[in-house]
């Protein structure tokens, strides 16, 4: 599989149990250019962008609990990035 957004070759582990990608925390809506799968580095890109230096350092309990498979940042993680990103997260303080 390739890129939607640099092109680069990749392996998409979506028709499998598991993706890499799963492993990351939901992220803002990807600009609507992008349809299709996006690599690690281009997702990392996005991921930068909302301000999360290192996803490995975030604590669940802490920073995000899961429902459903996915990541529900808490209001005490929202209180670090220290401005609303207007996406009307669930424990949104600001």
């Amino acid at each position: 599989m390739r890129c939607n957004r640099c092109g680069e070759k990749f392996e998409c582990g979506a028709k499998k149990d598991t993706c890499w990608c799963q492993a990351l925390p939901p992220l803002r809506p990807i600009p609507k250019q992008y349809q299709d799968c996006l690599c690690q580095n281009c997702l990392n890109i996005f991921i930068k962008d909302l301000r999360i230096e290192n996803v490995d350092s975030l604590v669940e309990g802490e920073d995000f609990y899961l429902e459903y498979n996915m990541y529900v940042f808490t209001e005490s993680y929202l209180l670090k990035k220290a401005k609303c990103c207007n996406s009307n997260c669930r424990h949104c303080p600001y």
